[in-house]
């Protein structure tokens, strides 16, 4: 072990080693060679971030990285994030440094954290095509023959001098069209997201011109082969397809495989609020979700319905047109986004009246609901239940301040920028960062009475609502004596009439 501890004159482990040099290969300017020493001072690019959390605890120590006290009163941190590729990159020398630290009796804990969570990766959907790369110089500019294993004639293609690469459809690689010889294996490769749409190369000329090694390539379909801007069908094929068809797979998100979603892209059209909104809905913290710019739209119609329960009243009602610009413009915008203050668009049209049952109920459902899942860190859960809450309100034309306040403050750490900028327009000249969380109480979700469906042998006629309390012969005489019951059965007797409490009643007739 003598070997792994520093020397005595304070060098480290490795100048312990003896007649080990690396022989670097480095030109001298006399053309000869030399080896240089092996470097012995060197740690791992991640020692100083592995540890260094331990000196936010006590910074200005001059005597060591940090004093007992201030470890023993800050401790482990609670709670870490990170990727997966954490586990095998920062977190694996974040535990290893911790536990060294720990066997020299420096620090009284040997895990960094409390608790560990891996978020899952955002996936992207790549386009593919197959490349077959023409190799054999000598029959470069003749025709490349293609066949079918279905047993179809074969189809040449005219080659010309300046072509390296044939491409591929998806479609073509499908039916299992392979040239014959001159051409290496195909390989899949990953098309710019930019270039495709709905699964079709859209603009040959100009992936060819990004991509000068690709101007002279030819693009077989399934009726056809295009060089440049001139087609070619193919007289023998059944089909007349001019369209290069890509293929769609969910892989890691990154810039090697062209998949990658900017998000100044979509923050310049949905907002940011949108954009967290939607990552946290996509599914479970620790699951790799594939994004879908196409559901964005949803949580951006989220916000601007969440916007207009503060608006419905006068010109800015619900379905006004300064009210709706003005919801989109703060979902799309922010605080910055323009608002039509000419109209009193930008001022809440909220009430201090007193909130129904049926309201407070919707709101400390909510509540308690985000606020549980907050701590279990179900962000997309809590994203559903606002969606839930924000439908159910709108419907009962809620604008009670006692309801909708509480709700900006629990909205607030998932879009900061719409909360913030309702806030202020509610009055308050604070952050509502700073807003004390509201409270939920169970008293609200007792449930009293149940809207039971009334089917007749089976199909379900309507619905009416009676107390919980009543018993199974109370709701079938109410039952029964409802008007729009009494008409269907046009005054004739049922033949039963099945009560199952808080589930459904059912006649018989």
């Amino acid at each position: 072990m003598d070997k792994f501890l520093p020397t005595e004159d304070g060098e480290p482990p490795l100048a312990r080693a003896k007649n080990w040099h690396f022989t670097l290969l480095l030109r001298e300017g006399t053309g000869n060679y030399q080896g240089h020493p092996l470097e012995t001072t060197t740690m791992p690019g991640w020692a100083g971030s592995s540890w260094y959390f331990l000196r936010y605890m006590d910074p200005h120590n001059v005597g060591r990285f940090a004093s007992p006290e201030a470890i023993n009163y800050w401790k482990q941190i609670d709670l870490y994030v990170g990727g997966s590729e954490h586990a095998t990159g920062h977190l694996l020398y974040f535990r290893f440094w911790t536990k060294f630290l720990h066997d020299r009796g420096w620090i009284p804990f040997d895990e960094p954290a409390k608790k560990l969570v891996n978020q899952g990766m955002i996936q992207g959907v790549s386009s593919k095509f197959y490349a077959q790369h023409i190799f054999n110089s000598k029959e470069v500019g003749k025709a490349v023959e293609l066949r079918f294993t279905e047993g179809e004639p074969f189809r040449a293609i005219p080659i010309p001098k300046a072509t390296k690469s044939v491409f591929l459809s998806a479609d073509v690689r499908q039916s299992n069209m392979a040239p014959v010889y001159h051409a290496g294996p195909a390989a899949p490769r990953n098309m710019p997201i930019e270039w495709a749409e709905n699964g079709i190369l859209k603009d040959r000329a100009a992936f060819a011109k990004r991509y000068a090694e690709d101007a002279e390539a030819v693009f077989v379909c399934k009726g056809g082969f295009w060089y440049k801007d001139a087609f070619t069908p193919f007289e023998t094929s059944a089909s007349t397809s001019r369209e290069f068809t890509l293929i769609s797979e969910v892989e890691k998100m990154s810039k090697s495989k062209f998949n990658v979603v900017n998000p100044d892209d979509i923050i310049s059209k949905y907002g940011a609020d949108t954009l967290r909104l939607y990552e946290m809905f996509l599914g479970p913290l620790e699951q790799s979700k594939p994004w879908d710019t196409n559901g964005i739209e949803g949580t951006f119609r989220f916000l601007r319905k969440f916007w207009n329960l503060f608006h419905q009243g006068g010109e800015n009602g619900k379905g006004g047109e300064n009210g709706e610009k003005a919801g989109a413009a703060i979902a799309q915008g922010g605080s910055d986004a323009p608002v039509a203050s000419t109209h009193g668009v930008d001022l809440p049209t909220v009430s201090d009246e007193a909130p129904t049952k049926a309201e407070l109920k919707v709101l400390h459902a909510t509540l308690k609901k985000v606020s549980e899942d907050i701590e279990k860190m179900s962000f997309n859960t809590s994203v559903a239940q606002f969606m839930i809450a924000v439908n159910e309100l709108g419907s009962l034309r809620c604008d009670k301040r006692t309801v909708l306040e509480p709700l900006v403050i629990a909205l607030a750490p998932f879009a900061p920028h719409i909360a913030e900028e309702l806030w202020e327009k509610l009055g308050h000249n604070t952050s509502v960062t700073v807003a004390q969380w509201p409270q939920w109480s169970a008293e609200h979700l007792v449930e009293d009475s149940f809207n039971y469906p009334i089917s007749f042998n089976g199909k379900t006629r309507l619905q009416l609502e009676f107390p919980i309390a009543l018993s199974k012969e109370e709701v079938e005489a109410a039952v029964l004596a409802d008007p729009e019951v009494q008409a269907r059965l046009e005054g004739k007797a049922p033949k039963k009439v099945i009560v199952v409490p808080k589930r459904i009643v059912n006649i018989v007739v």
